[in-house]
């Protein structure tokens, strides 16, 4: 049995909103050892076989498991041609040995290829009898077409192959039948998480509950950075979103209040408030967007949505874009800087406070 991974508590989105419906991890995890509750993602540890499976469907990077540390492979592909990888139910000899070939993320995965090297993955065909289930197949034909739609995004680029190696084949021929089948395989699962990553909101209203949101530290992505290495940014073709890429764009309808829950609750900083004493502004960086959905949740308004498609200028870090933009002023009463929302000179607060002692004293 591998190691039980790591959870980085804070970065879950469930930790950060109390309200998410995120799933991702716990539909992944093919033995049931993941918990989840208002106060984030947690490890049954007595269940967890250490598959690493909730590693790569996690978007926010909140389990980590020093068996799969993408460094180390990526490490150990430099000035290789070929590099062969399998997982350890499989028996097979390899280069490297993982859990299982799932847990190997699309973001790795594209790396490692987009440098040259040929990658040969041992043991998918020992899936159906696995330990770990079904699910781990499931989660490597979704990491390989997020892989090819790389591919599609830059066809210019010097990318190696993919091979999905029989046992009896490993470090050896290639299988032929391998793609036409793997492709089957992945538009019957390509559907996967697309509920949770199409950011089509709910009918909701107010503010976000009191205490629904936690405040926590900004974390940056790792799979992100390994996505910004690809040189995506001159590609001519718009990157299509995947349940399996750590990748986003949102868009603003009108009909946002200001109210900052999208920003405080956003795990990697994409969204952010940039303000003065005399306006104020709601700013997007798409390069630093791993697509997980908790900005849409948290709209109340339910203006905030998921794009389809990431535009590869956004592949370029400093590239910040003004979602919305309103003018502050100070209150006449309590001296506060608020957000104009009316014509009147007393923030909403003191406004309310007008209103409550006119309806009690007339």
């Amino acid at each position: 049995m591998s190691a039980v991974p790591e959870v980085l508590a804070t970065r879950c989105v469930r930790y950060r909103f109390r309200y998410s419906d995120c799933r991702r991890c716990a539909e992944a995890c093919p033995h049931e050892a993941i918990r989840l509750s208002d106060e984030g993602a947690a490890i049954v540890g007595e269940r967890c076989c250490g598959c690493g499976l909730c590693v790569a469907a996690c978007r926010t990077e909140t389990f980590a498991t020093p068996s799969l540390s993408p460094l180390a492979l990526i490490e150990k592909a430099r000035g290789r041609n070929t590099l062969c990888i399998a997982c350890a139910p499989s028996g097979a000899d390899a280069d490297s040995i993982v859990a299982c070939l799932g847990a190997l993320g699309p973001a790795l995965l594209g790396y490692v290829v987009k440098q040259g090297v040929e990658l040969n993955l041992a043991g998918s065909d020992h899936c159906i009898a696995c330990t770990h289930g079904a699910r781990g197949g499931e989660q490597l034909a979704l990491n390989l077409d997020a892989v090819e739609l790389l591919r599609v995004a830059d066809p210019a680029g010097r990318w190696a192959a993919i091979t999905l190696l029989e046992r009896a084949n490993a470090r050896g021929t290639k299988d032929d039948g391998r793609r036409a089948a793997r492709r089957g395989f992945f538009r019957r699962l390509s559907s996967v998480g697309d509920a949770a990553a199409s950011g089509k909101p709910s009918a909701k209203a107010g503010a976000a509950p009191l205490r629904a949101i936690r405040a926590a530290r900004v974390q940056p992505s790792a799979q992100r950075d390994l996505l910004q290495m690809l040189g995506l940014a001159e590609a001519l073709t718009p990157l299509v979103t995947h349940p399996s890429l750590p990748v986003g764009d949102v868009r603003l309808e009108p009909g946002c209040t200001g109210c900052e829950a999208c920003a405080r609750a956003c795990p990697t900083g994409a969204l952010q408030v940039r303000e003065n004493a005399t306006a104020w502004a709601l700013g997007f960086e798409a390069a630093l967007c791993v697509g997980c959905g908790v900005c849409v949740e948290t709209c109340r308004p339910g203006v905030l949505h998921l794009r389809e498609t990431v535009e590869a200028r956004h592949f370029a870090k400093g590239g910040a874009v003004a979602l919305h933009g309103r003018a502050k002023r100070r209150c006449t009463r309590c001296d506060r800087s608020f957000i104009v929302s009316n014509d009147g000179a007393l923030c909403d607060v003191c406004a309310g406070d007008v209103q409550d002692f006119d309806a009690i004293f007339g």
